[in-house]
This record gives structure tokens, sequence and C-alpha cells, in this order.
């Protein structure tokens, strides 16, 4: 919800009438924001793992940022900002989430068993 609301403040188009005239486009944004929320959640609650949900708000707190700076200084984010390049790769921050909670479980194993 953060992040649809985000994308209305930064100026980016209305989804609801692009929803009329690329519905993939749309639906791959929505599923982006939700498992971008949801994934880390789910690692976190299930295994404890904090690397992801760390690293999820961390990158969306600095293209939020990156972003603000934008719309802040008056220029129209018309190219690609780092929101707007964090919800487009959002897959990619998804494999990076996901391979470093992998790894934080793999150490914390680990290092439970020669204690």
């Amino acid at each position: 919800m953060l992040a649809i609301t985000l994308w209305s403040v930064f100026g980016f188009e209305n989804l609801l009438e692009v929803a009329s005239t690329e519905p993939v486009y749309v639906t791959y944004i929505f599923v982006g924001m939700f498992t971008l929320g949801f994934l880390p959640s789910i690692l976190f609650s299930k295994y404890r793992s904090r690397v992801p949900v760390v690293l999820v708000m961390g990158l969306f707190t600095i293209c939020v940022t990156g972003t603000w700076q934008v719309v802040q200084a008056g220029a129209t984010p018309v190219d690609p900002t780092p929101f707007g390049w964090y919800i487009l790769l959002w897959v990619a921050v998804m494999l990076v989430t996901v391979v470093s909670g992998w790894i934080e479980l793999r150490i914390r194993r680990r290092k439970n068993n020669y204690a």
C-alpha cells in the first residue's frame, strides 16, 4: 500500500488508468509490490531471517529517498527514477533477498552445529 501511495505522490502514471491499456504491466507492478512486502515477512516469521527484511527495507528507503530528491527539486520524474527501477526490477530484488536469506540460514545452522 505504501508503494502504491508513493507511486501516486511521485507523479507516475495513474495505475488504474493504465490498467485498461496495459493490464500485464499493471499486474506485474502489483505482483511486485505485494511480493516485496510479503516474501521477506514470510522468511522472517518462518525462519527468523533478518537479512531479507533489512535488504528490502534498506533498498526501498534508498530508492524512495533518491526519487523524493528528484521530485523536491521540481523535476518531473520522466526517466526511470530509483523508485521506478526498484519497482520494475523487483524480480532481481527478490532474487537477492532469497539468496541472502538462504546464506543467513546456512550460516546460522552451521554456527549452531559447531556450538
